[in-house]
């Protein structure tokens, strides 16, 4: 058995977390979901990643006032 980590993003974008498991026992649950495998854990799940920079970002925050 040879477990690996993959990191995965939301749809959105938003950071989610990782999953640890061996692909060719386990189906991977979060890309059957529509999740966005991402090369690297994000600082936490505030961080969103962008396709096109290959990056996490943190989104500015709109306060109302």
């Amino acid at each position: 058995m040879s477990n690996i980590v993959r990191y995965y993003a939301k749809p959105s974008g938003q950071f989610y977390g990782g999953w640890e498991g061996d692909p060719d026992v386990v189906n991977d649950p979060f890309l059957a979901m529509g999740y966005i495998q991402v090369p690297q854990i994000a600082p936490s799940t505030d961080w969103y990643w962008d396709p096109a920079t290959e990056a996490f970002y943190l989104p500015d925050v709109v306060s109302e006032m």
